[in-house]
């Protein structure tokens, strides 16, 4: 029995062992952005646990290209009448989340609504785990692709 409890044990908690994480996001040259050479060479084996990808396309565009290790929240939710809301339900505040589209700009433009004051029009979000990707990604079925 004490055999059988041990290896129950070693069966859960040995992948927590080898479970890949960052201490934190290599920033990029613009203000938000990740370094891209840091980011593509960190999700080379894997995208860490505490990294979500956001691909801030279309539902259109997702549908069609799918990328399997992001989640699709488009930026045009922020025309809507809750959209920093519904945005923000999107987020969460114990990972580093970074915003990605094909080349860059509607990840900006994600970054900076979330981060620009309520009276500029942004949402006023003052998280320090929000990134944005200023280069070009590739979608594919097997995940993201950092070029």
């Amino acid at each position: 029995m004490k055999k059988l409890i041990f290896v129950l044990i070693m069966i859960l908690t040995i992948p927590a062992l080898f479970a890949q994480t960052v201490d934190s996001i290599k920033p990029g040259k613009e203000e938000g952005s990740v370094d891209r050479k840091w980011l593509k060479k960190t999700i080379k084996n894997g995208i860490p646990e505490n990294i979500v990808f956001i691909d801030v396309r279309s539902d259109m565009e997702h549908e069609d290209d799918p990328a399997p290790n992001a989640k699709n929240v488009p930026v045009n939710l922020f025309i809507e009448d809750n959209g920093c809301e519904l945005f923000l339900e999107q987020i969460p505040g114990d990972k580093y989340v970074i915003f990605v589209c094909p080349y860059g700009p509607r990840a900006e433009e994600s970054y900076f609504n979330l981060k620009d004051p309520v009276e500029d029009g942004g949402c006023g979000y003052t998280g320090n785990n929000i990134f944005w990707n200023d280069g070009k990604v590739k979608f594919k079925e097997s995940g993201i692709v950092i070029k």
